[in-house]
């Protein structure tokens, strides 16, 4: 996206989201289509790029079904229909877990054939490291804890976070773990709502 007349990048950028923390509410919303992407821009803070669009739009039964070259094909088109949203595009399963330079080269090429302004992954202890170094290489990125869709078929379904004081210390640790390595907000679903609340209340406010 050109910058405006007076020089300045007209979209909401990744660390101004980030300030906003304690202050103002976010609003948020998908969009996987150019259509979509253009009625929402004036109305959205962030536009989401979910790899939920290979079941929505797919009609793939879980977002396994999305690939690197899928998510980046809907990046373009909700880049090509939005002007001021900070838009984030998800990270398929495969494109990052396996290893640090996976995940870099993956945000990279993401970023460089979509021009979006942050990518997301799913995880939190277990992904802390590609985290780290997609942010090392100044890529924003977004995480993601709670409930996983990615995880889905190894978790035994759709379930609930929070419900027990174990997962609760587990869900503590993701966010600790997300919020260090540098992530500039991050995803909390399908958690009890309370613990949620607990846990947005427990990462830091960035001064």
């Amino acid at each position: 996206m050109a910058p405006d007349a007076s020089g300045a990048d007209p979209r909401i950028s990744a660390s101004s989201i980030r300030l906003r923390k304690g202050g103002e509410p976010i609003a948020c919303l998908t969009a996987y289509t150019y259509p979509i992407a253009r009625l929402l821009d004036d109305h959205v803070d962030l536009l989401l790029v979910g790899d939920s669009v290979a079941m929505v739009l797919h009609g793939h039964k879980t977002t396994l079904g999305a690939s690197l070259e899928m998510m980046i094909a809907h990046g373009q088109a909700v880049m090509r229909g939005s002007a001021r949203a900070c838009v984030v595009v998800d990270m398929p399963a495969g494109s990052y877990e396996a290893t640090a330079r996976q995940a870099v080269a993956s945000a990279r090429r993401v970023v460089g054939e979509t021009g979006c302004q942050a990518v997301k992954l799913e995880g939190g202890v277990t992904v802390a490291r590609q985290i780290a170094a997609i942010v090392a290489a100044g890529i924003p990125v977004m995480g993601h804890i709670g409930l996983q869709p990615q995880s889905v078929e190894s978790d035994g379904g759709y379930r609930i976070k929070g419900r027990t004081d174990e997962n609760v210390a587990a869900l503590y640790r993701d966010a600790e773990a997300v919020e260090k390595a540098g992530a500039f907000s991050v995803v909390i679903e399908g958690t009890v709502e309370t613990v949620a609340a607990d846990l947005t209340r427990h990462i830091s406010i960035p001064t």
